[in-house]
């Protein structure tokens, strides 16, 4: 095999004028005596060059290059010796990155009519057996946050299997579709890690089908299209997510910051309702229902809700405090004369207005216990209770603090 690679790699040389022979000459020696790391620098350097970026020759030295640095690791994992790892998925990219230039200098130079891409059968029977190892670079490197080299090993796959030109006239080798979702999916998650947001999205259809990873999927692309500025895309790919994985909490928390920072309670309570619907434990929940609730102005159910939360967690101070707060909504609520009256109707208002600030009084208490340095928060309520209750100590007392 590595026969027929050298004759290939002759007949090229020979089609070069003198000298495009000469200038290869110190790569082809490299090749030739197996240095390979010193092969590779010179092939990257005449790759660079504008004058020789379009040689085939070079690109298939770079290949030999690769190929016998995967040949050298390879060995030693076969002989069970200690095998450089990072060489050894290097050699594998390479091979195929080689070989796509390779094609695509073919391609530059090729005269109307030639098929010019023909007679690589060597290099297309090596890349055609490498497949599985380009998939364990991928792999690899994904699992050890190695994201550029992963993203780059997933993208050869995808790109590889694409491309008639690398195979010699033979059919492309076939990913499942399987094996299609997982590269897709590196390559999207990879870009992701690197903050390369905008080629995310060529991968998003066929990474959204491998199920295990599709929610987080899903709030990596709102992600990258906030990032990208695009916010309506942004979030109605949340919202999306959030139907389908109403309690998975990152997404639940994108969804109630947004609408809390947009002041959008309908939609803050649509989402807190579907969240304790699915999981009747979930304390962030039950807190943004209450918010909401108080927002929207409809304290008895935020009275309901607030219990509910109580009961479920007794020390939750902002289920005691917008207890409290509701029950005070309601006192307001009750319309009692400005001027005072002896009637029996003025007396039944003042009584069921002191009732709901008696109701006030134990929740806002308790939360001035919970929450002792927020004060901004329960000493106006407070004193709103005390005074309507006519407690003449406690009422001093409030009143110092918010002096």
């Amino acid at each position: 095999m590595r026969r027929n690679l050298l004759l290939l790699l002759l007949a090229f040389a020979a089609a070069l004028p003198l000298c495009a022979q000469k200038e290869l000459k110190p790569l082809r020696e490299l090749v030739k005596t197996g240095k390979n790391a010193d092969a590779l620098k010179e092939a990257a350097r005449l790759a660079a060059d504008s004058t020789w970026s379009s040689q085939p020759q070079v690109y298939a030295l770079q290949f030999q290059a690769y190929r016998q640095q995967y040949d050298q690791q390879n060995e030693k994992m076969y002989l069970q010796q200690q095998a450089d790892t990072s060489l050894y998925f290097q050699a594998v990219r390479g091979m195929f990155l080689a070989a796509q230039s390779h094609s695509t200098a073919l391609l530059h130079k090729k005269k109307p009519g030639k098929a010019d891409l023909r007679g690589r059968s060597t290099q297309a029977q090596q890349l055609r057996l490498l497949i599985p190892n380009l998939q364990a670079a991928a792999a690899h490197h994904y699992t050890h946050a190695q994201y550029a080299e992963a993203e780059e090993a997933a993208r050869l796959l995808l790109t590889s299997t694409a491309d008639s030109t690398l195979w010699d006239g033979e059919k492309p080798p076939t990913l499942s579709p399987f094996q299609q979702q997982v590269a897709s999916l590196i390559c999207l998650q990879g870009n992701y890690q690197m903050k390369r947001y905008a080629a995310m999205l060529p991968y998003s259809r066929l990474a959204l089908r491998y199920q295990p990873a599709r929610a987080e999927v899903m709030e990596e692309l709102a992600v990258a299209h906030l990032a990208l500025g695009d916010t309506a895309t942004a979030f109605d790919t949340l919202r999306s997510a959030f139907k389908s994985y109403p309690t998975r909490q990152s997404i639940y928390d994108r969804l109630s910051l947004r609408y809390k920072e947009q002041h959008q309670y309908d939609s803050l309570l649509g989402i807190a309702q579907t969240l304790i619907a699915a999981d009747t434990t979930r304390i962030d929940g039950r807190q943004d229902e209450i918010l909401a609730l108080h927002h929207l102005q409809r304290p008895d159910s935020v009275i309901r809700a607030a219990r509910a939360l109580i009961a479920l967690q007794p020390d939750n101070a902002i289920g005691h405090y917008y207890l409290g707060m509701a029950y005070i909504t309601k006192a307001q609520a009750v319309p009692v004369p400005v001027k005072r009256s002896g009637t029996k109707n003025y007396r039944t208002l003042l009584k069921e207005r002191r009732s709901w600030y008696s109701k006030a009084r134990r929740p806002m208490e308790e939360y001035r216990k919970l929450r002792p340095v927020s004060v901004k928060s329960w000493a106006q309520p407070l004193y709103l209770i005390y005074l309507n209750l006519n407690l003449g100590k406690e009422f001093e007392e409030i009143s110092r603090l918010m002096e």
